[in-house]
């Protein structure tokens, strides 16, 4: 009885060496440290199937670079997580999650800092969520920003009128040209901020499930078929009257996203889109917060603020919830083109503001 014992453990520990060995060999191991690494690294906000797919790759190192998830960033402190394949050159995703009260630079982190702010216009994700996509090239790497705004409905604490701002900011050797990639970034980033609002105790309404993402809109690269003449524009473009000297506009779709774009473009010769001589953009949320701090004042601040001070006209809104004012703003983009009247770009920031707010359920639109 004792022999046979002894076989049978002997048994059983062969099979569980052989077990070991093959998690060891076939990297199912290594993939569930990976895992556990990255739940610890983004305090269980990150999926990892979404940020695979993402990366395009089965293996992930982590870290949290800033802010501590544990605390639930009470501190206000952001969160700021790194996923990355190999060294990260090639392939990298950096998530930062912040509240709205405790905001450092919403623009700068959605990629609408100086620096890119005349070349990028905000897509929005649709699907029932606050948020937005765009992308940029950095020589031979195509990177991309979604964020999302989840706003809290909190009657009482420290969450009351407060709002979740997750962004995501990746490349890989993927450009953001093609759909899928798009819709990888968009479910990823969607999903975190789901997730971060409800372990964080931020009572938000999500979105629905990202199916699809639409082609991210750029006035450096947009063709011809993609704009429209302002009678016949859809979209957030939409209403706004145009002038023989501008006889084009280039908008997105109409959904909510904290920021919306409108640019309307100059005569161009032959197949060409025409440059951008205006801009119309809307703000909400914590982007509305960051936008009032800037355009209270045409004084020019510092080289590295995050936006541009050198706008024609801007107006304000009442909206429900907090903070309760959304700012709009006409921005002219090529100082080489001659400037319209002053009627003409209060009436065209006029007709845009007024279609955005609406969109958002927000009143009493007030150019000032």
């Amino acid at each position: 009885m004792r022999r046979k014992v002894t076989r049978i453990a002997g048994v059983v520990a062969l099979v569980l060496a052989v077990a070991a060995g093959w998690l060891f060999l076939s990297g199912t191991f290594g993939r569930w440290q990976d895992d556990r690494a990255l739940d610890a690294a983004c305090g269980g906000t990150v999926d990892p199937g979404e940020a695979k797919d993402l990366l395009g790759a089965d293996r992930l190192k982590t870290a949290t670079r800033y802010g501590r998830h544990g605390e639930h960033n009470t501190s206000g402190a952001p969160v700021i997580c790194w996923l990355d394949v190999d060294d990260g050159y090639r392939k990298r995703a950096v998530v930062r999650m912040e509240w709205r009260s405790r905001a450092w630079a919403p623009h700068t982190e959605a990629k609408r800092d100086q620096n890119n702010y005349l070349a990028l216009m905000s897509t929005p994700i649709g699907h029932g969520w606050t948020g937005m996509m765009n992308h940029w090239r950095d020589g031979d790497r195509d990177e991309g920003n979604a964020t999302v705004v989840m706003d809290c409905r909190n009657t009482s604490g420290p969450r009351k009128g407060d709002s979740l701002t997750t962004s995501v900011v990746s490349w890989t050797d993927r450009s953001y040209e093609t759909a899928a990639h798009r819709t990888h970034l968009a479910r990823l980033t969607t999903g975190i901020a789901e997730r971060a609002a409800r372990s964080w105790g931020c009572d938000a309404r999500p979105g629905g499930a990202v199916t699809a993402m639409a082609p991210l809109v750029s006035a450096d690269t947009a063709r011809p078929e993609q704009t429209a003449p302002p009678a016949e524009a859809r979209g957030t473009c939409a209403g706004i009257p145009g002038t023989p000297s501008l006889p084009r506009s280039l908008g997105t779709a109409a959904d909510r996203a904290p920021v919306e774009d409108c640019f309307l473009l100059a005569k161009a010769s032959g197949k060409k889109t025409g440059e951008p001589v205006y801009r119309l953009s809307a703000f909400y949320g914590t982007f509305a917060d960051d936008q009032r701090g800037l355009t209270s004042s045409k004084e020019r601040r510092g080289a590295d603020d995050p936006l541009l001070t050198s706008f024609a006209d801007r107006a304000t809104a009442r909206c429900p919830g907090t903070p309760a004012t959304a700012v709009y703003a006409i921005s002219r983009m090529n100082t080489l083109h001659r400037s319209e009247p002053h009627r003409y770009t209060r009436a065209a920031l006029t007709a845009f503001a007024e279609r955005s707010a609406k969109r958002h359920g927000c009143t009493d639109v007030r150019v000032r």
